[in-house]
């Protein structure tokens, strides 16, 4: 996924979650790809990669279908109600709508990559409407989490009680907002993960360090989830044993300053 730093750590465990969030990530993104283009109507060339631009156009060439044959067939059923609620536009509408804002978007995004001094960063979702910064207290992170998808909730909701939106509409729209809040939660926790462990490493080096000189206390072990070795063990096992675990935080231990003189004086 473009613009969302994921986890550099090692190991199966650290690995699967990578792999969850981006499988999280790509779900998320492609249904409410429809949703947040409207919203950030002046994001960068390289936002949304080519998987997420085929499986949201994709999911709204077949939503209409399901609820379109969904319909039919509860109208065959007898004594089953009415079918969704009636509506000016329904999916087949969103979904007209969603290609002729594509076309629109794959215009400007053109542009850019035709020329590159129109943008400064391809992966930039762009500024929130206007409005959502007089909210009091508001950032990007808030508008992006919270403020953004409650606005398409409240709205889809509007829209159906007067009857401009059918309810199919209104429930996608009310999908999208919730997969909307998840994608940018997704982002946020991919950047804070990245922060995380970069203050984790400064964290464990002078630990590991002291633990190759075999100066580590018990808390220090407890910390990073080490057991604690014999105190006869070779030196060089220690600091190859530790210098495995440094390689688990990405943590590059120094030379043994022995090691050096020995170079030296042969």
């Amino acid at each position: 996924m473009n613009s969302r730093p994921m986890s550099q750590q090692t190991g199966s465990i650290a690995e699967l979650q990578e792999r969850m969030l981006n499988v999280v990530y790509l779900f998320t993104s492609a249904v409410a790809m429809p949703v947040e283009s409207a919203l950030r109507i002046g994001y960068g060339s390289m936002y949304y990669t080519p998987a997420e631009q085929f499986f949201g156009g994709l999911l709204m060439v077949i939503l209409p279908l399901v609820f379109g044959i969904t319909s039919t067939l509860v109208h065959l059923i007898p004594g089953v109600g009415g079918g969704p609620a009636f509506g000016f536009i329904g999916m087949w509408g969103l979904s007209k709508l969603f290609f002729l804002g594509s076309m629109v978007h794959g215009f400007r995004v053109f542009r850019r990559m035709i020329d590159m001094s129109k943008e400064q960063c391809s992966v930039w979702e762009g500024e929130p409407w206007f409005f959502f910064n007089w909210i009091p207290k508001s950032s990007f992170w808030k508008i992006k989490i919270f403020f953004e998808p409650l606005a398409v909730l409240i709205l889809a909701a509007f829209l159906q009680n007067i009857f401009v939106l059918d309810s199919t509409a209104a429930h996608y729209l009310m999908f999208a907002a919730l997969c909307l809040m998840v994608k940018s939660y997704c982002q946020w926790l991919g950047h804070w993960m990245y922060l995380r462990q970069l203050l984790d490493m400064k964290f464990a080096g002078p630990i590991i360090a002291r633990m190759t000189e075999g100066n580590e206390t018990e808390e220090d072990r407890a910390q990073l989830h080490v057991a604690s070795l014999p105190k006869d063990l070779d030196p060089d096992i220690r600091r190859d044993l530790y210098n495995n675990i440094g390689r688990a935080y990405s943590v590059r231990l120094p030379d043994d300053p022995s090691n050096d003189r020995e170079r030296k004086n042969p």
